[in-house]
């Protein structure tokens, strides 16, 4: 990009191609030049925008927030704030924000639709279907509040209207792709993949980008995988993949896990100072991803004196700030001030919404690298360990469009190596216990759940509740790749997943038969 005077749009574009320090530069020298707190305020807009996308949420939100004190009225600005609350995990303050934003600019059809969007996915299913209806008799946006609608009857287990809403558009060869991927899952879900699997092969002989056909070729995989047709289930997920190209280097990853386990040896943890305890109990559920801790959250939700916080970045970023302000080897030159203060950020952030919960979960799956820091900054806390088939987990990835973040997931090599680290790393936290740790297996939770429930309540220090066997009944919005199968009561279908394809995944085996040697 050639360099040109600092601007609004200049930023923008900076921003997308992810070159956030040029463009938060930019947005500075801006800010010092605005001529008005209107003009202040949507440069504000624009830098909560631009930190959000840099994963710098904590900026971001104290952005947005300054921009709507500077400028109340700018809609745009409460709708973003919504949106990253929401993101974050939580539920009532993004309601509050969206909430100021329809009340101002309540004809703008986009923003009605944001909000229909956002409501359903904090649980509040019956006022997003309003904000959809809204849209469809105003006759604005009218396939795009379809899409949206059919979306939230799908996610919320009402898979036959959402196909009744699309199947016009269905018969009119007229769904997108993210329709296509709705219709996909909404007749999956009623025993017939194979006619979802119609307009998504339809739209993947057409030209898309390349995250649409990925996107696509992961719902294929998923179809193909009901039907039972396994080679061609697991060719379409290794495309969805490699279209995704991601990046990942699992010598580095191997670095960082040798570290850590340096970092936070036995010794090194008996002499780090600590936190005060601040009494209310935090609860980290950790695991590979798609070893069941979802479930396991979903579970405890039930519970009156349980809050349910989602997958919360809180610990990753508190490890960045140690790094940022005390060097890399951070751990050496730490004091309980430094935890202290992290430990209160952490507990205002996701026990915000907390009331009077008496155990507050945080199911950041990636959370097993930063137990050692949790054991400094949160005494009190306890952890539950999740463990699943390795084979059935990878596979489960493999199925699975995460983010950039979690590269390792797009190739079966990749996948066996992460595996092997994450073996490596729970072994290293049982025998440390930097926190009381409990290993709950995704099999045994499913085999018999009202003795692995009672496990996990007594680990949390909660009484017996038996609205916990019924997980399936919890009604909160599920954001995860799980939403599906949370809304369902436990079962074994997923056991033994892994057990069609063994004979392909010879490349994913081999990282963790060196591991095992």
């Amino acid at each position: 990009m050639e360099p040109s005077k600092p601007s609004a749009s200049r930023a923008a574009a900076l921003s997308r191609a992810g070159r956030f320090d040029e463009a938060l530069a930019d947005l500075d020298a801006l800010r010092r030049s605005a001529d008005g707190p209107e003009t202040a305020a949507r440069i504000e807009q624009l830098r909560g925008a631009v930190l959000a996308a840099a994963g710098r949420t904590d900026l971001a939100e104290e952005a947005l927030r300054h921009a709507v004190a500077l400028d109340p009225g700018l809609a745009g600005a409460w709708a973003d704030l919504a949106e990253l609350l929401e993101g974050q995990g939580y539920a009532a303050g993004p309601v509050q924000a969206m909430s100021r934003a329809l009340a101002l600019a309540p004809h703008d059809l986009d923003l009605v639709l944001r909000a229909g969007r956002l409501l359903g996915r904090v649980g509040h299913v019956e006022t997003a279907r309003r904000c959809f209806d809204l849209v469809l008799r105003r006759g604005g946006r009218r396939e795009a509040a379809i899409g949206a609608l059919a979306e939230l009857l799908e996610r919320t287990g009402e898979p036959r209207e959402a196909a009744s809403l699309l199947a016009p558009l269905v018969d009119a060869g007229r769904l997108s792709p993210a329709m296509a991927i709705t219709w996909a899952r909404a007749q999956a879900r009623l025993g017939a993949p194979e006619v979802g699997l119609v307009p998504v092969e339809h739209l993947l002989a057409g030209g898309l980008g390349a995250r649409e056909r990925a996107l696509l070729r992961f719902e294929q995989a998923a179809l193909l995988h009901r039907m039972k047709a396994w080679d061609p289930a697991l060719d379409a997920a290794l495309e969805a993949n490699r279209l995704l190209g991601y990046r990942h280097d699992p010598e580095a990853d191997a670095a960082e896990v040798a570290r850590i386990r340096s970092t936070f040896s036995a010794e090194a943890m008996a002499r780090l100072p600590r936190a005060e305890g601040r009494g209310r109990r935090s609860l980290l559920i950790v695991g590979t991803p798609r070893s069941g801790t979802t479930l396991v959250e979903q579970v405890l939700a039930r519970h009156p004196e349980v809050h349910a916080a989602g997958e919360r970045e809180e610990l990753r970023l508190s490890a960045l700030a140690l790094r940022r302000e005390l060097g890399e080897d951070w751990p050496v030159h730490v004091r309980a001030d430094h935890l202290d203060t992290l430990a209160r950020h952490y507990e205002a952030r996701v026990g915000r919404e907390a009331g009077e919960a008496r155990v507050v979960t945080d199911k950041m799956p990636e959370n097993l690298r930063h137990l050692g820091l949790a054991g400094l900054m949160l005494p009190e806390a306890r952890v539950v360990m999740c463990v699943r088939d390795p084979l059935d987990t990878g596979l489960s990835c493999l199925f699975q469009p995460f983010g950039p973040g979690l590269g390792w997931s797009t190739r079966l090599d990749w996948i066996g190596h992460r595996l092997a680290l994450d073996a490596e790393m729970r072994a290293h936290w049982q025998a440390v216990r930097p926190l009381p740790i409990l290993v709950l297996r995704y099999e045994d939770l499913v085999d018999d759940p009202e003795r692995e429930v009672r496990r996990l309540l007594a680990h949390c220090g909660l009484d017996w509740h038996p609205a916990c066997l019924d997980s399936h009944l919890e009604m909160r919005f599920v954001r995860t790749a799980s939403y599906a199968q949370v809304r369902e009561p436990v079962h074994r279908r997923s056991v033994g997943r892994a057990v069609p394809y063994r004979h392909r995944l010879g490349p994913m085996l081999a990282p963790l038969e060196r591991a095992a040697a």
